[in-house]
Parts: structure tokens; C-alpha cells; sequence
């Protein structure tokens, strides 16, 4: 038991450090469990192509989530719980991306690709970008920060002028 409550502080350490940008640790995230994610989605009954495209919309979300460990559960758990319930969205919409995603202008990027250099984005724009990922609109967006629609606009504007001018 000692060694599994290692390992929850260990990743809950790792996922705390992500969050606040450290890309190192995501490394060591998506290196650890995303092949363990795209089994799940396997096991779930997903293609291959959409059982790569959960593991890297799992990773994402959890890049924008909070993670507060639980008693007897551990960052897998917590993880595959984020499969499950973008699996039940995969079968409830018949699709599994988001119109917004298809259409922007990053789309023929690789998802972590883009999640990586958007945390060397400045502060506002990456949390904006962060948000635009999980798939909330401008307004919702907006809202979940506190500021005005135009605003994080304008953030979305800097931040794909940024992303031109690092080349891409």
C-alpha cells in the first residue's frame, strides 16, 4: 500500500507541475499513460484512430482539470474515469470531434503537439487556449475567467499570431 500512495503523490506532484506549466512533467505524463489510455479506448470498443484521438483528448483534459487525490484511488483511476465519460460522449454524438476543433486553425496539428507549445504561450493566452481546447466557446470562455468576450478575442488574436510567428 506504501508504494501505491507513493505513486498517487508522485503523479499527483507531476500533474500539479503541469498544470503550472511545467512540460517536463506533462512529458512524463503522456509518456507514462497515453499507450494505457489508448488500450482503454481498445478494450471500450473504439477504432484505433478513435482510440488515439481519446488518449490525446483525455491528456488534454486532464491538463485543464484540477486533480484532487482520493482516498484509494489512484491518477489511473482518475484518468480512465475522463475515458469512460469522453467514450459515453463518443457513442451519444456518434462523432468525436467538435465542430470548433475540425474548423480551427490548428486543427491538422497533432493535439499535443499544439497542448506543448501552448504552455509556452504568455499567461492569459495560454489560458485561453487552454479553454479552447477543451471546446468552450468565447463567450463561455469569457465567462470562466471573468472577463469581457472581447478580451479573450483578442487573447485568441495574439495567441495564433504568436503561434505564426514560432512557425506554425
Amino acid at each position: 500500500m506504501k508504494i501505491a500512495n507513493l505513486s498517487v503523490r508522485h503523479d499527483a506532484a507531476l500533474h500539479i507541475a503541469w498544470s503550472g506549466g511545467d512540460l517536463q512533467a506533462g512529458s512524463t505524463i503522456i509518456s507514462a499513460y497515453k499507450k494505457r489510455i489508448y488500450g482503454l479506448g481498445v478494450k471500450l470498443g473504439l477504432s484505433s484512430a478513435l482510440a488515439e484521438e481519446l488518449s490525446q483528448e483525455v491528456l488534454l483534459q486532464a491538463a485543464t482539470s484540477t486533480y484532487e487525490p482520493r482516498p484509494g484511488c489512484s491518477y489511473w483511476d482518475w484518468l480512465s474515469a475522463i475515458a469512460r465519460n469522453l467514450r459515453r460522449r463518443v457513442r451519444e454524438r456518434d462523432d468525436f470531434l467538435d465542430v470548433r476543433r475540425i474548423t480551427s486553425p490548428w486543427s491538422g496539428f497533432c493535439r499535443l503537439e499544439l497542448l506543448e507549445l501552448i504552455e509556452e504561450m504568455p499567461a492569459g493566452q495560454r489560458e485561453v487556449f487552454r479553454w479552447l481546447l477543451v471546446g468552450l466557446n468565447t463567450v463561455e470562455i469569457a465567462e470562466k475567467l471573468g472577463i469581457d468576450d472581447v478580451a479573450v478575442r483578442m487573447r485568441i488574436h495574439r495567441g495564433r499570431k504568436w503561434l505564426r510567428a514560432q512557425g506554425y
